[in-house]
């Protein structure tokens, strides 16, 4: 488990808009370790979040740079309940939840926002 800095972006309502976004990262050689998409925001996990949300407020975009946890489980049913419930018993709650793993690949890294980042940060260290 670690705490790690995503970028909270607002997207315009437009068809291209996510295109638009996603040929700027290419065009500055950003990859994309984990994202999400929703009706009118986007999180992407990057590898240099600060130097990508400064690019972006210069190409007029609206975005946050906010911390959010990111914890690997077990590729299994249940491992992800287990983190849910662990959370919920203590008044936690999930405000967004995003997630990759790799076909074949025994560990998933989930990517949550939190209500309590240092509460759900305290729960899961080794």
């Amino acid at each position: 488990m670690e705490v790690i800095r995503e970028l909270y972006i607002v997207l315009e309502d437009k068809p291209d808009v996510l295109g638009e976004i996603l040929t700027l990262l290419r065009g500055w050689s950003v990859n994309l370790e984990a994202f999400s998409v929703n009706e009118d925001t986007a999180r992407f996990l990057v590898e240099d979040t600060e130097r990508v949300a400064k690019l972006l407020e210069k190409n007029k975009y609206q975005v946050e740079v906010r911390e959010a946890l990111r914890i690997e489980i077990e590729n299994e049913p249940g491992a992800l309940a287990f983190v849910a419930s662990k959370l919920g018993s203590m008044g936690i709650k999930i405000e967004c939840c995003y997630g990759t793993i790799a076909a074949g690949q025994g560990r998933a890294a989930i990517i949550m926002d939190v209500s309590d980042l240092k509460g759900a940060a305290s729960l899961f260290r080794a």
